[in-house]
């Protein structure tokens, strides 16, 4: 088996006209370069060239067979989210696919360097995008199904919009016929997919594991068929994404959406319904935060009143001391015997003048505040 560096170097030309400039990356089948196509001017490609895994004549020829099925099944459909097939030749020992780039960057690489999932209103754009690709696959005929949608199979373009870049293991199917070939990738491919009984309901399982990964950075390679509940891992995910995305994954092709138009209406609901469920998230974090400003409005003047009308009660000299709830009676004694004290205390004043007589006043009740301050639990009864 060769290795990707052994097979091409930058500088290397293909066919007189590809320039490699650097490696991509290796797959299962194939090792992928970034190159400059020189016809008509100068544009970035993509160049697949296929690595054989097998040394018996017969396995060749079924890996050169899966190789090659990309570029036929690619040349069947146009899309702006699918790669457009430029060329597809033989040189020498080598088999070579040359296929447009897309400048963007992996949804693998994305969910690895954000520090938080992607938020609902995200994932479902990104589900609404795929599902016009899957449409589009599903609805050829014979029906094109991928049998390898993941993240890492996917290129963000600089719009944001998903571009599935990946066919190596795709087929066209055909009802009751099995696949040839049992392939796919542990988490992202539904349980009949390992025994060789993929439909286009298969695409709609991987689509559902790779927005699962992105609403949760979870995984799914981790716990194949088993993985934790959206809402334990992102509580802040919408129910009605999290409800599509579980129909999406349910073990059981039949209990899953059937057709991708069954899928696309459901998005396409929720997408109409999120700008109400914003207005309505809105509406009530403004409900609380008006309901705390009134709260504190209100405590506010509850306060001032309070500290008014306990001005004005300490003005006039009613502090008593608090036996049980107050009683009354004797705080009308207590009272009746201060102000009969003070007649007597003030009395000898009150004939030399008026001022004497205020000061007096002011020095008995300051008096009489001050010496109950210094009873333990002093409070104020109302007469």
């Amino acid at each position: 088996m060769e290795k990707a560096e052994s097979i091409h170097k930058p500088g290397d030309r293909i066919k007189n006209r590809y320039i490699i400039r650097s490696l991509v990356g290796e797959g299962g089948q194939a090792c992928v370069f970034l190159a400059d196509d020189t016809m008509g001017g100068i544009r970035k490609v993509i160049v697949k060239v296929l690595i054989f895994r097998s040394s018996t004549p017969r396995q060749r020829k079924e890996e050169l067979h899966l190789f090659s099925q990309e570029a036929n099944l690619l040349k069947k459909v146009s899309h702006p989210q699918l790669p457009q097939i430029i060329d597809f030749f033989q040189d020498g020992e080598n088999h070579y696919i040359i296929e447009e780039y897309v400048e963007g960057i992996s949804l693998e690489r994305l969910i690895r360097e954000r520090e938080s999932p992607f938020s609902s209103r995200e994932v479902l754009e990104f589900m609404n995008q795929m599902t016009e690709i899957l449409l589009i696959l599903h609805n050829s005929r014979p029906p094109i199904v991928v049998r390898d949608i993941k993240p890492k199979n996917i290129v963000m373009d600089l719009q944001g919009i998903p571009h599935l870049i990946d066919f190596t293991i795709a087929r066209e199917y055909v009802p009751k016929k099995r696949d040839t070939i049992r392939m796919g990738s542990p988490g992202y491919a539904p349980p009949e997919q390992y025994k060789g009984t993929t439909d286009p309901r298969s695409d709609i399982y991987s689509l559902g594991a790779t927005a699962y990964h992105m609403l949760t950075r979870f995984d799914p390679a981790r716990k194949p068929f088993s993985l934790p509940s959206i809402k334990d891992t992102n509580p802040s995910a919408d129910e009605d994404l999290i409800k599509i995305i579980d129909k999406c994954l349910r073990m059981d092709p039949e209990k899953r959406y059937q057709k991708a138009e069954e899928l696309e209406q459901d998005i396409k609901t929720l997408v109409s319904l999120l700008p109400q469920k914003k207005q309505k998230k809105v509406m009530n974090r403004l409900g609380i935060i008006v309901g705390i400003l009134i709260l504190v409005i209100l405590s506010l003047f509850a306060g001032f009143y309070l500290y008014k009308e306990y001005q004005n009660r300490r003005e006039n000299g009613e502090y008593l001391y608090p036996w049980g709830k107050g009683d009354k009676r004797y705080a009308s004694l207590l009272r009746e015997s201060i102000n009969q004290g003070f007649s007597e205390y003030a009395s000898k004043y009150k004939e030399e003048d008026d001022v004497t007589y205020n000061q007096g006043w002011d020095k008995m009740k300051k008096n009489l505040y001050l010496g109950r301050q210094r009873r333990s639990r002093c409070r104020r009864i109302t007469v």
